[in-house]
């Protein structure tokens, strides 16, 4: 159970929004949710106990006693947020963890800034108390009162479609800005405890007649919610089974192509079919403007008999977006065993990390979030950072974001500017530092050995036999490779290697390698390729952190019972349409495209 946003075991919707809300803005991109089937409601809740056969705490209570959490947002409309340069340095993002999908070839800009935490206050006025409400009292809070079950407070409110309403008023609001990157919700099902015995799950075999059916079902609330948004497990079969279909992966232009070298293709000419193969984020998300995949993860004995099959064609079956991987640590924090990196390895068969997150027990994984990317390795969070739950203090689950980033070294990149006859050369290409691994901005103009990728080969590096400028740096790889920039984490070390065993080799005093990621068509808008263009129709002008969005390295985050990307307002109502608020709540803003 995760104690990011549940340390006190109080499962309230306002706090719960906010916590999210700053979750989803520092970074985190993949969330697994724990939900509860109540038998006594007949609904899926995110409070571990059943709350059907319970009361709330009746004994009369003042004003001096209750605690109100706001939820009002500190922006304003038409604002854009942004983490402060001084604070943050640079604010980066993480995406899915497949490396059967090759990367969105563009950019994301800085995410916004986390929402304050409110000071406590006493009398009719709002406030935000960490602390639960007083033993037999009534606390009043905007999702209905607070019951009080054994080690658990609830509101009846919290329930699955609460998470569904606020992800899609997020989706809404990112739409149209480099924001709009793709949510992985994994749901693991549980039966809510009996409140007799509320730590201990029902063990007890629920029957399909105690299940869900019909508008009950999970996928239900989510197409009810997210209708357009979905990428579901039977778009996927389709794409598969023709992928020389009009508007397949490969009838897209090259840069939304889906990587061969990441898929089993079969047949040949214009019958040709792939059993494992993914299509590309961008294609995802700019071909088919999709934004989530939804899964099961674990699954309880208990909801063996749920309706699995009415859910087939929106929800992924258990574990297709999880291989869980057992690791252990040496004393300096590397990865000792289960490490997929190995400088003796470079096929993709013998380094199939797809989905590849640590097991559950593998703890403190803070302490190690960097070794584990390198491996290859996706981090599941479940530890309150900080001795604080993320909706009091955003910043220590921000710098952990920050630990798994490959790509970029920190304050990356820098503010690129245009010098020179042709506006076009300084600072505005990237090249790895020898040393750390990360990347870094370059002027074009000056000569640098360049990343060379075997055809056909992710994992298999070279280095150019000699310096050359960016832009004639495509011309130093030998025929058989081509000059890119990693696409994944995994990649990315893979390259680091050959490019330190390069400098040591030849004994050179120069540790910046090209890798071909550059902004040179519009300022802040990276994108792979020499000749690439920005997707995008309009680039903001200001100085914001751009990030690479990453295949391998995805952040999975582990929530105890809910998974929300909301906008937090003091009187919430719920919709099942998505809807846009300004003035009242929390705004995702990015650069419009």
């Amino acid at each position: 159970m995760n104690r990011a946003c549940f340390g006190s075991q109080r499962y309230v919707d306002s706090a719960a929004e906010k916590c999210f809300s700053n979750l989803l803005a520092v970074g985190f991109r993949r969330f697994e949710v724990d939900v509860y089937w109540d038998v006594t409601r007949h609904i899926f809740s995110l409070c571990p106990v059943q709350l059907g056969n319970t009361t709330s705490n009746t004994a009369p209570t003042t004003s001096q006693n209750t605690s109100v959490i706001s939820t009002t947002g500190q922006s304003t409309a038409g604002a854009q947020h942004f983490f402060p340069r001084q604070e943050s340095q640079t604010v980066r993002s993480l995406t899915v963890a497949s490396t059967e999908a090759d990367l969105d070839d563009t950019t994301l800009a800085a995410l916004p800034t986390p929402l304050t935490t409110s000071t406590l206050s006493s009398g009719s006025g709002t406030s935000t108390s960490s602390e639960p409400a007083p033993t037999n009292t009534t606390a009043t809070f905007p999702g209905g009162p607070l019951i009080d079950v054994g080690p658990y407070s609830c509101t009846t409110s919290i329930n699955f479609d609460l998470i569904t309403s606020v992800l899609a008023s997020h989706l809404d609001d990112t739409q149209t800005n480099l924001n709009a990157t793709l949510k992985y919700i994994i749901l693991n099902l549980h039966v809510a405890a009996l409140p007799s015995n509320p730590l201990n799950s029902t063990t007890d075999d629920l029957s399909a007649e105690e299940l869900s059916q019909g508008r009950d079902l999970l996928s239900s609330t989510l197409t009810s919610a997210l209708p357009d948004y979905i990428y579901t497990p039977q778009q996927l079969q389709e794409q598969r089974l023709d992928l020389n279909a009009s508007g397949s992966w490969y009838s897209v232009v090259k840069s939304d192509e889906a990587d061969p070298a990441y898929i089993n293709i079969n047949g040949s000419g214009d019958d040709t079919s792939t059993i494992d193969g993914w299509p590309s984020e961008s294609y995802v998300e700019m071909d088919r403007a999709k934004r989530v995949f939804a899964g099961f993860g674990r699954i309880d004995s208990g909801m063996q008999d749920y309706n699995f099959s009415g859910d087939a064609l929106t929800i992924f079956p258990e574990g297709y977006f999880q291989s869980r991987t057992d690791v252990s640590f040496e004393s300096d924090g590397d990865v000792d065993d289960g490490c997929f990196f190995d400088p003796d390895k470079y096929t993709v068969s013998t380094l199939n990390n797809s989905w590849a997150v640590t097991a559950e027990d593998s703890s403190p994984i803070s302490s190690y979030a960097s070794s584990l990317i390198h491996c290859g390795i996706s981090p599941i969070l479940n530890e309150t950072l900080g001795n604080a739950t993320a909706d009091v203090d955003y910043r220590p689950y921000r710098d952990f974001v920050q630990d798994t980033i490959w790509s970029w070294a920190d304050g990356e990149p820098r503010a690129s500017s245009k010098v020179g006859k042709d506006q076009r050369t300084q600072n505005r290409c990237a090249a790895m530092d020898a040393q750390s691994g990360s990347w870094q901005i370059e002027d074009c103009s000056r000569a640098h050995y360049c990343a060379c990728r075997a055809s056909g080969q992710p994992y298999r590096w070279s280095v150019s036999d000699s310096d050359t400028t960016y832009d004639d740096a495509g011309r130093s790889c030998k025929e058989d490779a081509e000059f890119i920039a990693p696409r994944t984490a995994l990649e990315n070390e893979y390259l680091a290697h050959a490019w330190r065993q390069a400098v040591s080799a030849q004994d050179l005093d120069d540790n910046l390698l090209w890798v071909n990621f550059n902004d040179l068509d519009i300022k802040a808008c990276w994108v792979v390729g020499q000749n690439a263009t920005c997707p995008y129709l309009q680039q903001s002008s200001s100085d914001r952190t751009v990030l690479v969005p990453t295949i391998a390295a995805v952040v999975v985050f582990v929530l105890a019972a809910l998974t929300v990307f909301l906008k937090c307002a003091g009187n919430r109502q719920r919709s099942k349409r998505r809807r846009r608020r300004r003035d009242d709540g929390w705004d995702y803003e990015g650069v419009p495209s």
